[in-house]
């Protein structure tokens, strides 16, 4: 299940923080797709995943939360963030309880 988005202004003046909690039933591969106005980095559980410029890539969600975290510097303190997470395989893994 994807909880709500919450957003902070990081330590530089010229971030953002966009931050999740994705909680999966048991051990998850999905690919995740962003689009943003600036320079993102991605952090799952506390860790980089991908590479500064790739804007798709697959993460491995463990059971339980998972927190997904965006940051976004793009200079003009108007940053945009799309985000899409697709399961992969037949076995989705996802809880969508409320």
């Amino acid at each position: 299940m994807l909880r709500g988005w919450e957003f902070s202004r990081g330590s530089d003046a010229e971030a953002v923080l966009a931050r999740t909690t994705i909680t999966s039933v048991h051990p998850c591969r999905a690919r995740l797709s962003f689009a943003s106005s600036g320079i993102v980095r991605v952090f799952l559980n506390g860790r980089p995943v991908g590479s500064p410029g790739l804007n798709e890539m697959d993460i491995d969600l463990k059971p339980g939360p998972n927190e997904l975290l965006f940051a976004i510097a793009d200079g003009r303190n108007a940053s945009r963030l799309v985000a899409r997470l697709q399961p992969m395989g037949p076995n989705l893994g996802l809880d969508d309880r409320r």
